[in-house]
């Protein structure tokens, strides 16, 4: 997990704020609201990937001045376990 502070105003992400390092393959991703991204593959070993990036506020209720990036792999098994983690990560940073 990555939590960088923008360099400028995030309150409303462009494009390339979803573009590498935060996603390897940009262009395949999924948004799910206006500040999240997500993509997910398959390495060369057979593992099951996701990547995640997200602007968050620091301080609740504050303006979106963070960026977090998640990077997770896991035998195809144990996808619902990371789901969950994402799903916990996502609602608590909302």
């Amino acid at each position: 997990m990555i939590v960088h502070a923008c360099p400028s105003d995030c309150s409303a992400p462009q494009p390339a704020d979803f573009a590498p390092p935060w996603l390897t393959e940009p262009a395949g991703a999924v948004f799910p609201d206006e500040r999240t991204a997500y993509t997910e593959t398959t390495d060369a070993e057979g593992q099951w990937v996701v990547e995640l990036t997200r602007f968050i506020a620091s301080e609740p209720g504050g303006p979106l001045d963070t960026q977090l990036g998640i990077y997770a792999t896991s035998p195809g098994d144990d996808t619902d376990d990371v789901r969950r983690t994402l799903d916990d990560i996502l609602t608590q940073t909302s």
